[in-house]
């Protein structure tokens, strides 16, 4: 995988796993919000990018294995499927979209910081499994950490900081959460396991989409869309 920010993102993936572990053999962290989506008013603000059709098409035909297994799980349509590159408002009830002269100015920083960023490659390999969710693993080409560094920069001097919850350097797409706790989470480790190293594809990222969307984008609006310069 040369090319691949792969040694640090292997480390990062590891970690994941290794913390949310425990938690998952006792049933793992449930998401009540999945069983009663009427009540979830949770939006936020980000730039993320989506996958391409033939890697949402591998991920989904490992869902439906998922799918048979577990009934229960949530599984992402291929229409939800993204990675997200910044969290510019963090996901919170009731946050209403940037308007006007806000909006004036995430624009002009988000296009300024993209001026010197090209488009990049991901390569999705593998899977993570946190406490609460299955990972795709992404392995994205070193632009996507200068873009992302690039960004912050540029949001803080318009006074926009980026409201992430820690540093982002993950390239994942989620693909599983757990409505109710895992009956069986042995064998929903070990149907993992299966798709340990499984090669999902690779895409080039060309633009990147400015969305306010909802904890799993089931909800979505796409407030502006940013191409990388060629």
């Amino acid at each position: 995988m040369d090319g691949y920010e792969t040694e640090k993102l292997d480390a990062l993936y590891a970690r994941i796993e290794r913390e949310g572990r425990a938690a998952l053999l006792r049933g793992g962290r449930a998401d009540a919000f999945l069983r009663h989506p009427e009540a979830d008013t949770r939006m936020s603000v980000v730039l993320l990018f989506r996958p391409t059709d033939e890697i949402t098409a591998r991920v989904g035909g490992m869902l439906r294995d998922f799918q048979t297994r577990f009934p229960a799980l949530y599984s992402y349509p291929a229409s939800d499927m993204h990675v997200t590159v910044l969290d510019l408002l963090r996901g919170r009830p009731g946050l209403q979209k940037p308007a006007g002269e806000t909006a004036g100015a995430y624009i002009q920083s988000i296009r300024r910081a993209m001026s010197a960023c090209g488009p990049f490659r991901v390569c999705f390999r593998g899977v993570t499994v946190s406490d609460g969710a299955l990972l795709v693993r992404g392995y994205p080409e070193e632009t996507l950490t200068r873009l992302r560094q690039a960004l912050r920069e540029e949001l803080r001097r318009d006074g926009l900081c980026p409201q992430e919850r820690y540093e982002t350097i993950s390239c994942h797409i989620t693909a599983i959460r757990f409505p109710v706790p895992l009956a069986e989470p042995r064998a929903f480790l070990e149907l993992a396991e299966r798709y340990r190293h499984m090669a999902f594809g690779v895409c080039t990222v060309r633009a990147l989409e400015w969305s306010f969307h909802d904890w799993y984008d089931a909800r979505k609006e796409t407030l502006g869309r940013f191409p990388l310069p060629s």
